[in-house]
């Protein structure tokens, strides 16, 4: 009965190691790839022409390598557009874009309204 209650601490050490090992690995990349990122202009979906189509009219930080953000489709609901590395860091990016890294508006846009 004690031989079982050790094991289960030591896998539970062993898995808490693990993740936390993961999660030092998963955010310090991230700030890598942060760092060395920089703004691209994109297409948010709020603004369109008279057909449907969107076109650029933000800038969205993105990091050195791999892209996400949110997007208006022309139904009104929002998707992610993201490459596979996106996907991977979708949750850091898009925190990233909401309070560090801001999303702007493109001045044509602005100048517009």
């Amino acid at each position: 009965m004690v031989d079982q209650i050790k094991r289960k601490k030591t896998t539970l050490r062993k898995f808490t190691f693990c993740l936390l090992l993961f999660l030092v690995f998963y955010i310090g990349s991230y700030l890598v790839l942060s760092f060395l990122g920089s703004y691209y202009p994109a297409k948010s979906g709020n603004h369109r022409l008279d057909m449907g189509w969107s076109f650029f009219d933000i800038e969205v930080w993105h990091p050195k390598i791999g892209y996400a953000q949110l997007y208006r489709k022309i139904d009104g609901s929002l998707t992610i557009h993201a490459d596979w590395v996106g996907v991977f860091y979708c949750p850091l990016i898009l925190l990233d874009q909401k309070f560090v890294h801001r999303t702007r508006m493109l001045d044509s846009i602005e100048s517009n309204k």
